[in-house]
């Protein structure tokens, strides 16, 4: 994470550029696949893993890895460059 030092109280700005958000993508047997932000879910109405993921990816989303517990992770990032 870049930061600039101002002012005699040394204080830090945080770079926006290198900000993410993340969420899961996870299959549930009775609702399909399910995106989980911030605690909230979302019904992707999609048949397949890679439709969903396809879908994402049009929103700005990449996936990151997958966890057996967690489902796929993906990130967004908050800030594009300019």
């Amino acid at each position: 994470m870049s930061h600039n030092a101002k002012g005699k109280g040394q204080q830090l700005e945080i770079n926006k550029k290198n900000m993410y958000e993340y969420g899961n993508l996870i299959y549930d047997a009775t609702e399909g696949w399910l995106f989980v932000k911030q605690g909230k879910k979302e019904d992707l109405k999609t048949e397949t893993l890679i439709s969903s993921l396809n879908g994402l990816g049009k929103k700005g989303w990449e996936l990151v890895t997958y966890d057996s517990e967690l489902g796929y992770l993906l990130k967004l990032r908050k800030e594009k460059d300019k």
